[in-house]
């Protein structure tokens, strides 16, 4: 924890910081996790698609006099409408290229990498993903590049759907659980309020140790306080019984030379006399502060 900053003192408030940081942490990296194996997911699903329409593309492609022509037209308008973002171009290096209509006067460049999917910017400078293979037909001299384009923006709003549904999923879960973990702190916490409702009730003298059925954790903390109880009860009866017995020690004495004090004269017998009262309220006063002490001490 950084320096100057202390965590709480109250033990349910640590708990709750604790809990709420867990879930927290774990409710981001579950939903990075799941967000990321989802567009990867879509990408190669995306992928797979570009697949299948450069084969569809393939099979309306044949070898006429030489020349690679298209025996129909791919059926799906998105190929045929100017810059709608699917694209589809077939090159024989050093001879001639075929393309959409949905390119018009534009071509498919930047195509420098050598994986069969990757990433350009095509016209309009929309960003596109592209799938690139290489046919071979008997009749021509080099392999035919066949490439078809779509946009990089589907796979994006997918994705960005899926976050967001995904950080609202995991956002109601993770409060969910955290009420759930919240009740359950609270619950768990019970015990010891009761151990303080035990310990008042001590103290007012209205019981004598705690009887509560605790759970495992806190049934020793109970036993040392019934301990620690028991063993004040045991100083707090010696402290009694030496207070009684200091008490008699003294009145004894006293009582003796209250007698011997008869045979004196005046006015000596009463100053022996007002002095042995004073003892004796002292020692009154002294062992009424000492019971009181004991008692107290117990409570």
């Amino acid at each position: 924890m950084p320096r100057g900053i202390r965590p709480p003192r109250s033990l349910t408030a640590r708990l709750i910081l604790g809990v709420a940081l867990c879930t927290t942490v774990l409710v981001l990296i579950g939903g990075f996790v799941l967000t990321s194996v989802f567009r990867s997911a879509v990408e190669r699903s995306y992928d797979a698609r570009l697949g299948v329409l450069i084969e569809s593309l393939v099979a309306v492609t044949d070898v006429s006099a030489g020349e690679l022509k298209l025996t129909r037209p791919i059926p799906d308008p998105q190929f045929e409408r100017p810059l709608s973002g699917w694209y589809w171009q077939v090159d024989i290096p050093g001879e001639s290229t075929m393309r959409s209509r949905s390119l018009w006067d534009e071509t498919l460049d930047g195509l420098t990498s050598h994986e069969p999917h990757f990433s350009i910017v095509g016209p309009d400078d929309a960003e596109l993903r592209v799938a690139v293979r290489q046919i071979s037909f008997p009749g021509l001299a080099q392999p035919a590049r066949y490439i078809v384009a779509g946009p990089l923006e589907e796979v994006r709003q997918d994705s960005r759907r899926f976050q967001a549904i995904t950080i609202t999923s995991l956002g109601l879960l993770g409060g969910l659980l955290l009420v759930v973990l919240l009740s359950l702190i609270r619950r768990s916490l019970r015990p010891l309020n009761d151990v303080r409702g035990e310990l008042a009730q001590i103290r007012l003298g209205e019981a004598e140790r705690l009887t509560g059925a605790y759970p495992e954790e806190i049934t020793p903390l109970a036993g040392e306080v019934n301990a620690l109880m028991e063993a004040n009860a045991s100083i707090v009866e010696r402290a009694r019984t030496n207070v009684g017995n200091l008490a008699h020690a003294l009145k004894t004495p006293l009582a003796v030379l209250a007698n011997e004090s008869d045979r004196l004269s005046e006015p000596t017998r009463g100053t022996v006399d007002d002095q042995i009262s004073n003892m004796r309220q002292t020692i009154d006063h002294a062992l009424a502060r000492a019971r009181a002490a004991a008692v107290a001490a117990v409570s």
